[in-house]
């Protein structure tokens, strides 16, 4: 499951499930081979050309899957060539939590924490393609959770 969010002209976001990123993110290499055949899906799929110098962190959670952060940085006097990339990559091993945007209830094996007068789910295992499915619909994925669970209260599961 991929999902695409373009936030502007510079910068989108890209939702991977856990069982299509199958990568050693560990291996610098292995990393760019994977961002080379997801930035040619990009362009035959999605006619989203990827051309330029592109900050992006990599979020990683073991349950969901990654999502990918990616802004372009616009660099007057320096000319890129028809398809060429450079790419500044930062990698962020962390949990996800989901955000429930109302109170639905939600059938998953999951710790509900309390944050802010806001109530997120924190996967205790790898959810099915259904499962993350009816998540992504239901809540909106938080991929920097840290302040969340560190400061957010643990209720009942």
């Amino acid at each position: 499951m991929l999902k695409l969010n373009i936030i502007s002209n510079n910068e989108l976001e890209i939702y991977l499930y856990y069982n299509i990123c199958n990568i050693d993110f560990k291996d610098e290499e292995s990393i760019v081979k994977f961002l080379k055949k997801l930035f040619v899906k990009l362009d035959k799929y999605y006619d989203l050309k990827i051309e330029g110098y592109y900050d992006i962190n990599i979020f990683i959670d073991e349950f969901y899957g990654i999502v990918l952060k990616l802004k372009k940085e616009d660099f007057e006097y320096y000319d890129y060539y028809d398809k060429q990339v450079d790419l500044k990559i930062t990698v962020n091993n962390n949990r996800f939590v989901f955000l429930l945007k109302n109170y639905d209830i939600l059938n998953c094996n999951c710790d509900i924490y309390n944050y802010l007068n806001n109530i997120y789910l924190l996967p205790k295992e790898k959810l099915s393609y259904i499962e993350i499915a009816n998540l992504m619909e239901l809540t909106e994925i938080i991929y920097n959770s840290k302040d969340i669970l560190s400061k957010g209260m643990r209720m009942k599961s």
